[in-house]
């Protein structure tokens, strides 16, 4: 799903998209599994998968369990509601 995509469904603009998307790899929820480019004939988006299921044959890493809670900006208490979405959209 695209940043655009995303941003569509979630009602939401671009940029804020980037950051759900940025905030929950950098929380270990999603890691990349192909990057997206506009360089190839046809353009793709960034694959994700979620890390709480296994993919390709192999486990789960569940990377998610192993990241320190931190206290949340208030950037991130306004975007939580947005974030929660997302989960529900993917």
């Amino acid at each position: 799903m695209s940043q655009r995509e995303l941003a569509s469904r979630l009602g939401v603009s671009r940029q804020v998209a980037t950051k759900a998307l940025a905030q929950l790899a950098d929380r270990g929820f999603i890691v990349m599994t192909e990057r997206g480019a506009f360089t190839r004939k046809i353009r793709h988006a960034t694959g994700w998968r979620l890390t709480e299921f296994g993919y390709n044959g192999r486990s789960a890493t569940k990377e998610f369990m192993r990241w320190p809670k931190a206290t949340e900006t208030p950037v991130e208490e306004a975007a939580k509601g947005k974030i929660e979405r997302l989960a529900e959209v993917a």
